[in-house]
């Protein structure tokens, strides 16, 4: 059985900016990407869409749904990690000492005033385990994918960052029975930058 999952679209904010679960909206690219994932997703048989309330995800479900007359539903567990403090910051601003500390643990070790990859690992668990899945695109976060690809194939948490990565609206085939996935290709190839 397979499920879908495609990373939300590029959003409205500069390169090299930390920005997890602040409500960013999407780019003005948005028009061309979605024609790009409408193209790819109308032949697959999707009967259900998951969504991340925030905007950069939500607007894409919302366009999609409304094409092709799928139902929605939003979820809080497919936010994004909260980085807490560090959102809305620049990257190369924040203290080494404390980036440094948080990415040798990023697992088990809270950004200030946000939350643990297990954490984040632990809600999207949650949803895993409490949805049907069948037949179900999830539009979301890469954070989130990379959780759920790591609990589909058994994959350590460490490795979540270095084994998945995918662009600004990357769309992936999930087989929960044979525990893999595949690229499925990026929805227009206007993204050149992984976060």
């Amino acid at each position: 059985m397979p499920i879908y999952l495609i990373r939300h679209t590029t959003p409205e904010i500069d390169h090299g900016m930390c920005y997890g679960q602040s409500d960013i909206d999407v780019a003005h690219t948005f028009p061309t990407e979605l024609a790009g994932l409408a193209s790819q997703i109308e032949s697959l048989n999707i009967s259900k869409i998951y969504s991340s309330p925030l905007k950069r995800s939500h607007k894409l479900a919302a366009a999609l749904s409304v094409q092709f007359n799928i139902p929605i539903q939003v979820d809080d567990r497919l936010k994004e990690l909260n980085f807490g403090d560090w959102e809305m910051h620049r990257w190369d601003s924040l203290l080494p000492t404390e980036l440094n500390m948080w990415m040798t643990d990023f697992v088990n070790l809270c950004t200030p005033h946000g939350e643990s990859y297990l954490q984040m690992h632990k809600r999207v668990s949650d949803f895993l385990n409490h949805t049907d899945l069948r037949n179900a695109l999830i539009i979301s976060h890469s954070g989130v994918m990379r959780s759920i690809l790591c609990s589909l194939t058994n994959t350590v948490l460490n490795d979540a960052f270095s084994k998945f990565t995918f662009d600004f609206n990357e769309l992936l085939e999930v087989d929960i029975i044979k525990r893999s996935y595949k690229k499925m290709g990026v929805g227009i190839g206007i993204n050149k930058f992984r976060i």
